[in-house]
């Protein structure tokens, strides 16, 4: 069985693979952005326009502070997050 959820959660390949860091390095997407036999063509436009809306968002409204636990989705199609409780820490 194929199983999108688990991408970039291997426990051989990351010391903490259930916590979230976005910026975690060196994390070598295979079907992404970091070549192989999917590569996706809209990869370097997706990490342009994720950047450009990160950094104006920080711009405007501060930095942002985890105030508890993620809550991940479970699901054997899809990857991502039910909860991310932030607060918002103003600039």
């Amino acid at each position: 069985m194929l199983s999108f959820s688990s991408a970039n959660r291997d426990e051989r390949h990351f010391t903490d693979p259930d916590v979230v860091d976005p910026w975690r390095s060196p994390n070598d997407h295979i079907g992404y952005g970091g070549g192989g036999p999917h590569f996706c063509v809209g990869a370097q436009l997706a990490r342009l326009d994720i950047r450009l809306m990160i950094d104006e968002l920080v711009r405007r409204v501060g930095t942002f502070e985890r105030t508890g636990d993620p809550v991940r989705l479970r699901s054997n199609a899809f990857a991502g997050w039910l909860h991310l409780p932030v607060r918002v820490v103003p600039a």
